[in-house]
């Protein structure tokens, strides 16, 4: 944590929160704080501060990963691999979208680009399995 200490909520603050984050989502944080609400919501905190402070690992190792991925690929296919595969519809959509986002940004479209704007939801589905 961060050495600040612990908010404290009010019964209708707990309560408001509850209601807007969800049961669903805090129903696993209140199995790990013995069902006491603000417990739980405390620990739903911790997790946000932890992912805050994951956060630029998980974006380096992106960049690194795509970046990897995009120069073995180029070699083996040339820098426009992308155009040459044949991918399933989501990513060929994902293609198409990353494509129109340089447009609209009045760029042309580089592999360079294409790369940095697929999101990595493209580069999990390029490497799963089809369904």
């Amino acid at each position: 944590m961060n050495g600040q200490p612990k908010f404290t909520y009010d019964p209708a603050s707990i309560e408001t929160l509850i209601k807007y984050i969800s049961l669903d989502r805090l129903a696993a944080y209140f199995a790990m704080g013995k069902t006491v609400p603000e417990r739980a919501i405390h620990l739903h905190e911790r997790n946000t501060e932890l992912s805050e402070a994951m956060y630029g690992v998980l974006q380096g190792f992106e960049i690194t990963l795509r970046n990897a991925v995009h120069n073995s690929l180029s070699a083996a296919h040339g820098d426009e691999w992308y155009e040459k595969v044949s991918p399933l519809e989501s990513e060929y959509n994902s293609l198409h979208e990353a494509k129109h986002n340089i447009e609209q940004r009045i760029e042309s479209i580089t592999p360079g680009r294409v790369v940095a704007e697929l999101t990595f939801g493209f580069w999990v589905r390029l490497f799963s399995a089809e369904l």
